[in-house]
């Protein structure tokens, strides 16, 4: 097999290696390289070897990821029958850029096939340092489902133009003015899709849902549902702030040319965080969500929903100690994609269908050894292991510095 291997790097290289030669031996021979634009002052930085320990000077520190598409469906992909491989790559730390390459001929020059970049009054204007991930997958707005990418607004951080200090959330906790949006983009074209981003809530176009509560970073990769042919049709992800977000995106029919507009949007599911009306912005509980939730279907005496699995920490600071930071389980039981009750919580001030920090069910006590009762909504006694209540549970992790760094 001709396997290739791809990676960015810290000195700012985007490696193609190898894995084996056309005898079958071990290979790790780099094929190609690709060096972003944006990279190139760093080099002259290394060079020199004048700057201190700080700031780093950051390479292509994104994950890649693939869309290959095998039209004979023979598990082997070769360009010579029509089927193609692209590879999607962001600058995390690095940059505000995502690039796509054409590999499918996996013995030629890759093809460059389009750039992502912030760009004011830009279709992604509100792109900041491209901590997310995409992910790949297919959509239907028009009767034909389309392959995309999909993608959050990023991180808001890193130093100040002049390298003398912090910026964003680096900073503190104030809201953003990059990051706070999620974009779907077509794969092979790069052409925005639609996105999501913070403006009066409720205005919308073919290409745009806006938001007030967009007010924060999601440097996170989104959490994305499908149907059983494959088309996405609902994500999740959390940000910066501690809130937790749902986008309905239900599927067309052939010659319905407004769907986006009428169809699509994004609802605030919870509100875990500083943000929190109720909880007055403590430092404590300065929640930040870096890793993609995960989705469980279940049910419990109260009906269907979707269990979203996330967990709080901010990945950033590692040596921060007062937050605290805690595993939620939020019972989401608006599970038909697009409803018009879903939609309609945009609508209201204090919408019944919000979670919040207090809502949750605390079961600390039952995995550290204690069978204590805890108290329910309703102020009864739940023993440990109760699945009765309506909202979910939140398991705190009670220790000084203690985060969730990871996708359930």
């Amino acid at each position: 097999p001709n396997v290739r291997v791809l990676f960015g790097s810290g000195e700012g290289m985007f490696h193609i290696l190898q894995n084996t030669n056309t005898g079958g031996s071990e290979s790790g021979r780099e094929v190609f390289g690709f060096y972003p634009r944006e990279m190139l002052a760093n080099i002259r930085r290394r060079h020199d070897e004048t700057s201190t320990a700080l700031p780093r000077h950051y390479g292509v520190d994104g994950a890649p990821v693939v869309l290959q598409v095998d039209k004979n469906n023979d598990g082997t992909l070769d360009y010579r029958l029509g089927d193609e491989a692209y590879v999607y790559v962001g600058l995390r730390r690095g940059g505000s850029s995502y690039f796509a390459l054409d590999i499918s001929n996996p013995d030629a020059v890759p093809k460059w096939l389009w750039k992502i970049s912030p760009a004011a009054g830009g279709a992604f204007e509100e792109l900041g340092l491209t901590f997310s991930t995409p992910v790949v997958g297919k959509v239907n707005y028009s009767g034909v489902p389309v392959d995309v990418l999909i993608f959050a607004g990023g991180y808001n951080g890193g130093w100040n133009d002049g390298y003398t200090g912090r910026r964003g959330k680096d900073l503190d906790a104030a809201d953003d003015a990059v990051g706070n949006a999620i974009y779907i983009v077509n794969a092979r074209t790069g052409e925005l899709v639609w996105k999501a981003v913070r403006g009066v809530t409720g205005v919308s176009s073919n290409t745009h849902y806006a938001h007030a509560g967009l007010v924060d970073s999601i440097p996170s990769t989104v959490a994305a549902l499908t149907t059983p042919a494959g088309i996405i049709h609902r994500l999740y992800v959390g940000d910066s702030g501690g809130a937790v977000w749902r986008v309905d995106l239900p599927e067309s029919s052939a010659g319905d040319e407004n769907h986006r507009k009428e169809h699509w949007f994004i609802t605030l599911l919870a509100d875990l965080g500083a943000d929190a009306a109720e909880s007055g912005g403590t430092a404590s509980d300065d929640r930040r969500f870096f890793h993609a939730p995960d989705i469980v279907h279940s049910y419990d005496e109260f009906g269907d929903f979707d269990g979203v699995l996330i967990q709080s920490g901010n990945r950033e600071d590692p040596n921060e100690r007062l937050v605290e930071n805690a595993l939620f389980y939020i019972k989401d039981r608006q599970i038909a994609t697009g409803s018009a009750t879903v939609r309609a919580e945009n609508t209201v001030s204090n919408p019944a269908g919000r979670v919040h920090y207090t809502d949750l069910l605390d079961q600390t006590t039952c995995i550290l050894g204690s069978e204590e009762a805890a108290t329910g909504e309703d102020g009864d006694s739940l023993a440990c292991g109760d699945r009765s209540l309506n909202s979910g549970w939140k398991l705190r992790f009670v220790e000084p510095g203690e985060k969730g760094l990871s996708t359930p």
